[in-house]
Parts: structure tokens; C-alpha cells; sequence
């Protein structure tokens, strides 16, 4: 190999290090827009090309076949710059070999195409694949890809004159199958360097952000103190609620203005925190407008922006303290203050054993008083949810710092069925004048309650509190989480439950409930416990399928259909209205699905509805047949007399089927009345007589949530009305009531009296006739009367 190839490629290949300058240049992506910034490194690309094109070696006499490191450059590139790079970089490529001519160009431009599909593919295919740990690209695997590209270039060669083939082939062999490899693998482990350390400053970035948000929302007391000068570089909104100060006036402060402590004390503090991860200590603040106050701070170092700060956390205890400086004053006042209180309180004396005990802190652990001089930390187990923190840890650190530790997070004790408690506690060290440790006063609250009505309150803000489903709410905070590529196809189901307004009518909300619940069941029965049902609306229900296509959505549908036919309920059979619509791809809205399932929903609902609403009536019809004694006979011979007055009047056959479906229907809402109620043969209370009084009402309401029956809903309100007034619901007089009513009142009335009870007596025709003539004017309308006796007496 000649020797000015090899100092050629050593130098051309340290040009290449330039990339690395072009990564460093444009890391920053919130100063430029992302398409500019591609564009600007594309030029900084074409330049580097360039370079390295210019100081090329002829290969051969004719100066037609040149030597240079563009393959790796442009491989490179593909890797790490991405594609708008790379292709500034192979035009620049492609246009200078050109302009050089020569019999090696199209070898020369074959050669730059193969770097940069090389180096894309394997951009796309390992570094940008989510599944791909970034850092555990071993280098033998960018190794390869040198050496893989450069053994196609060098294949390029038997495109070559014979005549030179042989000689070129010796020159580079060498180079390209160990020295290229090399250097491509040397230039690209610096470059994932630099992605490295890129990818980390980002991390670094939000991890401040986030910091700085919660910092400005925590609901303790918070400040950053720059070590160097004491000054308070930030506080929280909490601090300035606290402190009286607005966040500029505290940036004009130093701690040592809020402090107590002699300025030889604060910085000997200071120094302490300093080398600490935490420390803690207990001061004495004031506040703006003078006023001393007891504080807690818990401090320790934190990095920002490479720049270090104290972060300290300040928790004001001054009824804390108080209560402690109370309980010193004596012994007997300790005592009786401790076994009063609603808290645990443990006393222990200087050997860690339990002195004093409240009946609160034995019921926790179900002890006795046995429990007196045992070792405290033996008796109460207690350990942190967060750390390997225990009580015996906590009390010896407590006594040897002589500071009181205040639990910052929640805490398990076990009971003595290993039952776990979740408390909050303080551990405060007992100390004489004279500073001799007496021991110290363990305070334990238990939470366990008040954590679980917390756990409750979330899940009832995230789910229906009937069905215990998730509320709508929730469901679309779902539906965008789940609208992501990877899990398509997305399939959604948006089920109405048919006739739940009429059973609620019929039978009450409380059955109407049950309805709700029985279909919430069928749902969760009938899909994979990863798919998320919720209650989308009043009577409507929503499934979210992930990675669920349309044929296997319609085996869903189908389990669901099963599910109702076979469900157990049975004041109505459960019918359910579905629609269902499949999305396949980020090309189409989540929300047009949606939209799609639900138009399907309503489509579905307007075949099958009237088919449903029928059948649904004809159950109450059968269940009401059932309540009453000879009601079904009753409802055959009223029908009867219709038909044979429309037939005497020659009445229009809509007016006639109107009459039919208000003898059938009249006392449709007696199904809600209980069945003593309705079979009652003595005399009804006030009470008894106003719950019967509202069947017309129920009737009505009932039929009208029917379209196909609404026309009876005003018919059935008014045929317990008296022509007179002196009926009910309402009251009416005269033409005020529907005409069908008034006719069929008389009608009713008539068989009545003289169809056969097995509770009472029939009348005869005349005697019927007479009561029917008796109440003309007051029960009933004169006219239809008139009409009526008319038909009777000639039939």
C-alpha cells in the first residue's frame, strides 16, 4: 500500500471528527426550528464533502479514478445527522464527482449511495427503533457496518477496465477492509459519544423544569440558598404565605435575616448542610411583620444548572414545640395530658424501654399492660414504604442528634395480626435543664382511614359510582392514551340500553339500576380484562379494544348478545343497541371512530327499537294480567264492546285500534302498584287510595317513551277523569277530557258491572244500564251514554 494513501486517509479520516463539531453546533432544538436546523447541517455536510473530495488521490495515471473517505463521511451522516443532512451531503457528492469526470464516475457515485443507504437503513432500523436500548449498540456491530460497506465498495471494482482493475484492487484491498473499517468504527464511537452526552443535557433540561414546577406548587415551605453568599436565591408560593415577603423582596434577603442564630452559629450550620445529603435542624424564623415563630428545616445540596444550591424544605412546628415545652413543666401534667389524648403516645425512658403508654397506642398494636418496660422498637414495628428506614434506626438517630424526626412520608406499623396500619408519627427526645436524655415521646396517628377514603375518592372521581365502571371522563383520558401506532387496529363498541327510561317508569330507578348493572356485568364479562369499558352516558356504555380488529370486535358483539340472552334478570329481558367501528391506523381520528360506532349505535337502535319497545310492553301487559284477577277476560270483553260500537257507528279503523290499544293499555301503570295493593278487597286508606290514584299518571308517562304509542299517553292520563270534574288525576271537566276516554269510560264501566267476579256479584244489563244513566253528567259524558244505551238496547 502506498505510503501517501495511508497519511492521506489518516487525515482525511480526522476531518471526519468534523461531524462531531456539526452535532455539537445544533444540539440545542429550542433555538431553531427543527426543518432549519436539519437544513443548516446539511450545508456544514456539503462542506465536509467537500474538504474531503478536494484532497483526493488519483488512483491511476489517467486521473480518473480518485481515492477518499466520502463513503465514510456520508455513511456517517446516515447514521447520526439523519436524512436531510445526508442528502445535502450526496448531492455535494454526486455534483463534484461529476465535475471531476472521468471513466470512475458512476463507480464514484455508486460508491456514495452505498455509504448513505447503509447509513440510514441502519439509522431507521436500530438507532430511531423504540425498542432499541441506544446505549447497548455493541462496537462490533458498528464495526460490521464499516466493513460491510466498505467490502461493497471494493466489489465495486470488477466494474472496473481490466486493465487497471488488478492495480487498483492491491491499492486499496488493504485500506478498505481494515483501515476504512477502523476509522468509520473510530469516527462513529466518537459520535455516539457526543449523542450520548446530547441526550443527557435534554434529561438534565427537564428534570430542572419539572423540579422547578414542583417547587413552585408544593404545598410545604421551600427555598434555594446559594452556600457561597447565604443569599435566598428562590422560595415557593408557600414561603410567601408564610413569611409575609413577596418572592423579590426575598431574593434581596439572606437567610441569616430570617434566622435567630448568630451569624457564627447559621454559617457553622450552613457548613453542615453543605456536606450533607440532609441534614436537620430545628430555628427559630421571623416574619416580616416581626413575629417569632418555631421552624424545622430540612436541608441538604442540590445541582441546578451546574451551579450548587442548598434545597431546604421548612415545616412550621410551632404549636409543636409549644406542646413540647408543656409537657417539660412536670411530670404529673405530662402524664395526664398523654393518656388523653385521641393520637398513640408512647413514653420510653433513657433505655429505650416503655414508661408510659395511652389506651389509643395499645388498641393499635392490641397490647396490654405487659407492654411496660419493653424495648419500644420491639413492640411497635414500623418501617418505611420508601426506604429501609425502621424505628430503631429513627429513635437511636433521634437521641444521638437530640432533634425530634418528623415522618415526611407514610409509614406502616403492623398490629398483632400483621395487619398493616398506615400512620403518620413524631419522635421527640426527652431532655432535663440540665441536658441529661430522659427518653423521648413516640406520637403515632393512625391514617389508615383517612388513606382509604382518599383511595376511594380517586377511584369515584375515575369511575361511575353505580356501575363501577369508568366514568366518561376517564374513559376519554384513556381513548388518547391508547391512540398511539403500535396499538393498532383499535376497534370501539357503543352500547344503548333499550327501554331503560320505560323501566325506570315502570318499576322505579332502583330496578332501573339494576338494569345498568346487570349490562355493566355482560360488558365485563364478554372482553379481556386490558380493554376498558365505561359508562358513557346515562344509559349508554363505551369499549375501548386495543389491538382488536373488526372480525374479532364482532366476536365481542357476539359474546355480548349471548350474555344478554342467557343473563338472569328478569323483571325485562336485557336488550342492548351496539355499534361498533374500527380504526386501523393513525390516519384516521380517534374521534370520527367514535362518531362512526355511535351513528352505527342509533342505527341499530332505530331497526330493532320498535321490535323491542313491543315486546317490552306486552311483558308488562303479561306481568300485569298476572297481578290482577280476571283482568285478561276483563281487557277481551271491553274490546269486544269497542268493536261492536265501532261497528254500530261505523267508526274510522284508526279510531277503532286507537280504542282497542286504550282498553288494552288503560291500567298498564298498576304494574308498578304492589300486588296487595291491587287485589285489595276492603275499603283503602287515604294513603292506599293516592298511591292507586297515580296509575293514570304512570300510564301515560310509560306509553309515551314509546313512539309507536305516544298517540295513547293523553287517553290513558284521562280516562279515570268524571265528566263532572270530580275525577282524577287532574280534575278536568267535560270536552277538557279526551273524547276516546269519556267513550271508553262508559264502556268500562258497563262490563264492569255485569262481567262475572269471583270477588263479587255481576249486575244485570238493565241494572247496568240504570247506574251507567244515574252517573250521565257526572261520571260520564251524556252524549256518549246516549250513544251507548242506543247500541245496547237494539244489539
Amino acid at each position: 500500500m502506498d505510503i501517501n494513501l495511508l497519511f492521506q486517509f489518516t487525515g482525511q479520516t480526522f476531518i471526519l471528527m468534523s461531524l462531531a463539531i456539526t452535532y455539537a453546533i445544533f444540539k440545542n432544538e429550542s433555538f431553531i426550528h427543527p426543518v432549519i436546523r436539519k437544513i443548516l447541517m446539511g450545508v456544514m455536510m456539503s462542506f465536509v464533502i467537500a474538504y474531503v473530495m478536494h484532497f483526493n488521490i488519483p488512483l491511476d495515471n489517467s486521473n480518473e479514478y480518485f481515492f477518499d473517505v466520502r463513503s465514510l463521511a456520508l455513511g456517517l451522516s446516515g447514521m447520526f445527522l439523519g436524512l436531510i443532512p445526508t442528502l445535502f451531503g450526496l448531492a455535494t457528492a454526486v455534483i463534484i464527482r461529476i465535475l471531476d469526470g472521468g471513466a470512475g464516475t458512476f463507480l464514484g457515485i455508486t460508491e456514495a449511495v452505498i455509504g448513505v443507504t447503509i447509513g440510514l437503513v441502519w439509522r431507521y432500523t436500530r438507532l430511531k427503533k423504540e425498542t432499541q436500548h441506544k446505549y447497548k449498540i455493541s462496537w462490533i456491530e458498528i464495526y460490521s457496518i464499516g466493513l460491510v460497506m466498505q467490502g461493497l465498495i471494493l466489489g465495486l471494482i470488477v466494474f472496473l477496465p481490466t486493465d487497471i482493475r488488478n492495480e487498483i484492487f492491491e491499492l486499496m484491498v488493504l485500506p478498505q477492509l481494515i483501515l476504512f473499517p477502523i476509522g468509520y468504527f473510530i469516527v462513529a464511537q466518537f459520535l455516539m459519544l457526543q449523542r450520548r452526552q446530547y441526550f443527557n443535557e435534554i434529561a438534565v433540561v427537564r428534570s430542572e423544569k419539572q423540579f422547578k414546577n414542583l417547587f413552585n406548587k408544593n404545598k410545604s415551605i421551600l427555598m434555594l440558598i446559594d452556600p457561597k453568599t447565604n443569599k435566598i436565591v428562590d422560595v415557593n408560593d408557600r414561603s410567601t404565605e408564610i413569611y409575609g415577603y413577596s418572592k423579590e423582596e426575598f431574593r434581596n434577603l439572606d437567610i441569616g435575616e430570617l434566622n435567630t442564630l448568630s451569624k457564627e452559629d447559621l454559617l457553622e450550620k450552613i457548613e453542615i448542610a453543605k456536606t450533607k445529603d440532609s441534614a436537620f435542624f430545628s430555628f427559630q424564623h421571623i416574619k416580616k411583620s416581626g413575629e417569632i415563630f418555631d421552624v424545622e428545616v430540612n436541608t441538604g445540596p442540590i445541582m441546578l444548572e451546574n451551579k450548587e444550591y442548598l434545597y431546604s424544605s421548612i415545616t412550621d412546628v410551632t404549636e409543636k414545640k409549644t406542646s413540647q415545652r408543656m409537657f417539660k413543666d412536670a411530670d404529673e401534667r405530662l402524664r395526664l395530658t398523654l393518656l388523653s389524648v385521641a393520637d398513640a403516645v408512647i413514653v420510653t425512658d433513657e433505655y429505650s424501654r416503655i414508661s408510659l403508654i395511652n389506651d389509643r397506642a395499645k388498641q393499635l398494636i392490641g397490647a396490654d399492660d405487659s407492654i411496660l418496660r419493653k424495648y419500644v422498637y420491639e413492640e411497635y414495628r414500623i418501617y418505611s414504604n420508601q426506604n429501609e428506614l425502621t424505628l430503631e434506626g429513627i429513635y437511636s438517630d433521634c437521641l444521638k442528634k437530640n432533634e425530634t424526626f418528623v415522618s415526611d412520608y407514610t409509614y406502616t406499623l403492623l398490629n398483632d395480626k400483621n395487619e398493616p396500619l398506615f400512620i403518620d408519627f413524631t419522635l421527640s427526645p426527652v431532655e432535663d435543664e440540665y441536658g441529661i436524655n430522659h427518653g423521648a415521646i413516640l406520637v403515632i396517628r393512625d391514617i389508615t382511614i383517612e388513606k382509604k377514603r382518599q383511595e376511594e375518592i380517586r377511584f369515584m372521581s375515575q369511575h361511575d359510582f353505580l356501575t363501577k365502571l369508568y366514568n366518561r371522563y376517564n374513559f376519554e383520558q384513556e381513548l388518547t392514551r391508547i391512540n398511539v401506532e403500535r396499538q393498532h387496529p383499535i376497534s370501539l363498541i357503543i352500547g344503548d340500553v333499550n327501554g331503560l327510561k320505560l323501566v325506570n317508569d315502570a318499576f322505579g330507578h332502583l330496578e332501573g339500576d339494576k338494569l345498568l348493572q346487570e349490562i355493566a356485568d355482560i360488558f365485563k364479562k364478554a372482553v379481556r380484562s386490558e380493554d376498558i369499558i365505561s359508562r358513557w352516558g346515562g344509559d349508554e356504555f363505551a369499549v375501548l379494544l386495543p389491538q382488536t380488529s373488526s372480525e374479532d370486535a364482532q366476536r365481542v358483539l357476539q359474546r355480548i348478545n349471548d350474555l344478554t340472552e342467557k343473563s338472569f334478570y328478569k323483571t325485562v329481558k336485557p336488550s342492548i343497541a351496539i355499534g361498533i367501528a374500527t380504526k386501523l391506523n393513525m390516519d384516521k381520528s380517534i374521534t370520527d371512530t367514535l362518531n362512526e360506532a355511535e351513528e352505527a349505535m342509533y342505527n341499530n337502535k332505530a331497526i330493532h327499537g320498535p321490535k323491542f319497545r313491543h315486546g317490552l310492553v306486552e311483558h308488562l301487559v303479561s306481568i300485569l294480567n298476572k297481578k290482577i284477577d280476571g283482568h285478561e277476560i276483563h281487557i277481551k270483553l271491553i274490546a269486544s264492546l269497542i268493536t261492536q260500537y265501532a261497528e254500530y257507528y261505523s267508526l274510522q279503523k284508526q279510531e277503532l285500534n286507537d280504542l282497542l290499544l286504550l282498553a288494552k293499555f288503560h291500567d298498564i301503570g298498576r304494574v308498578t302498584l304492589k300486588d296487595e295493593l291491587i287485589n285489595k278487597r276492603s275499603d283503602y286508606t287515604d294513603t292506599e287510595l293516592l298511591k292507586i290514584k297515580t296509575h293514570p299518571e304512570i300510564g301515560s308517562r310509560l306509553v309515551a317513551t314509546i313512539p309507536e304509542m305516544q298517540q295513547m299517553a293523553i287517553p290513558i292520563l284521562h280516562h279515570h277523569e268524571w265528566f263532572n270534574g270530580n275525577g282524577y288525576p287532574n280534575s278536568l271537566r267535560g270536552e277538557d277530557i279526551h273524547h276516546h276516554a269519556r267513550l271508553f269510560a262508559v264502556i268500562d264501566a258497563y262490563e264492569s258491572m255485569t262481567g262475572k267476579r269471583s270477588y263479587r256479584p255481576s249486575k244485570t244489563h238493565t241494572e247496568a244500564i240504570n247506574e251507567i244513566e244515574k252517573f250521565s253528567g257526572k261520571q260520564f259524558d251524556p252524549e256518549f251514554v246516549v250513544k251507548f244505551i242506543k247500541m245496547i238496547k237494539e244489539d
